[in-house]
């Protein structure tokens, strides 16, 4: 049975290129335990995403944090069906 989880629609730029236009986030790949968050900005900056558990998600590049443009993070899930309030 396939579960689906939901997430919030409450979105927080949080990046360190300041004054940067964005587009998105996308929410794409969402399975029962994973789903991946997308977004891009007109300026270079490290990019997260926050969930409402207090973690915080970090694109990584070969273990460490990227620093770029087009932003990419992968949220595991622990509980299948969970809902997840997030912001980028």
């Amino acid at each position: 049975m396939n579960k689906l989880i939901a997430f919030s629609t409450s979105i927080l730029l949080a990046i360190t290129g300041l004054g940067a236009q964005n587009v998105g986030p996308w929410v794409t790949n969402v399975s029962g335990n994973s789903a991946t968050i997308l977004w891009m900005t007109s300026e270079p900056g490290t990019g997260w995403v926050e969930t409402d558990d207090g973690g915080r998600h970090y694109q990584l590049f070969a273990g460490r944090r990227s620093f770029g443009t087009l932003h990419r993070v992968d949220i595991k899930i622990d509980e299948a069906g969970s809902t997840i309030r997030y912001r980028v």
